[in-house]
């Protein structure tokens, strides 16, 4: 027995031994926490603007717009263009250049416009002349069939305001009701859409009319053919117009415009 008992004891001492020769158990290194290294932000790719498109200046000129007048009239009844409505220098048709005459003082404008009343069905003419002129729709055509291949800018008007003076009816206050449309021949091809014309009627292919501030060209379609960008414009024959552009007149090739060059 207590040969038993120095044998453990033996051994007991010898496994202190091996312990302390070997050192403290090592412990388990824990690993690193890796933190993940920041991504720069990626910007998203902007398309380049595209480029403005070039447009040609669909204006065909005879005459560049460097005139400096500042207004053209035409009278109807002289067949006259100048710088003045009943006065002023005379202006070349084909130049727009002065003559070097004067106006003779006699103009009178275009012999008044063309009325129309949709609701009554009745049309005619503001012209100097006393009274009211207007006739029902076929009347009237049968009386001036010339206006049934015409472009007619009419001025729309209530014919039932009227007023009895000595010399004759009128139209009361009220009556003109200052809008515009364009008719070919008995069809109004526009509404009333325009605030001006200086053209009553034209056996030509356009008639001019105003928008606001700006003038163009109307077709017997009641299409705009020539855009509204003048500050004024008058036919000077089918082809050609007075057109004011850019702060200068110039003779227009219309024609030419309308087909864009």
């Amino acid at each position: 027995m207590k040969k038993r008992c120095m044998v453990l004891c033996v051994l007991l001492v010898l496994l202190l031994l091996v312990g302390c020769a070997a050192g403290p158990v090592a412990q388990p290194t824990p690993s690193p926490v890796l933190t993940p290294t920041p991504q720069p932000e990626l910007t998203p790719e902007v398309e380049p603007e595209p480029l403005p498109e070039v447009v040609e200046d669909p204006l065909v000129w005879i005459v560049e717009p460097t005139l400096e007048y500042d207004h053209i009239y035409f009278c109807g009844e002289c067949d006259i263009f100048s710088t003045g409505q009943h006065s002023g220098q005379v202006i070349d048709r084909r130049t727009g250049l002065l003559t070097g005459e004067e106006n003779p003082g006699w103009g009178h404008g275009w012999p008044g416009g063309m009325l129309f009343d949709p609701e009554q069905g009745l049309i005619g003419f503001d012209d100097y002349s006393p009274g009211i002129h207007m006739w029902p729709v076929e009347e009237f055509f049968e009386l001036f069939p010339m206006f049934l291949e015409a472009l007619m800018a009419v001025e729309r008007v209530d014919a039932s305001l009227r007023e009895t003076h000595p010399w004759g009816e009128a139209f009361a206050p009220g009556a003109f009701q200052g809008a515009y449309a364009v008719m070919h021949g008995r069809n109004l091809v526009t509404d009333f859409v325009f605030d001006e014309t200086e053209e009553g009627w034209r056996v030509f292919g356009t008639i001019a009319m105003r928008v606001g501030a700006y003038w163009g060209f109307v077709d017997r379609h009641g299409e705009v053919v020539v855009p509204f960008v003048f500050g004024h414009v008058i036919h000077i024959d089918e082809r050609t117009a007075f057109a004011e552009y850019d702060g200068g007149y110039g003779i227009l090739d219309i024609g030419a415009s309308v087909r864009g060059g």
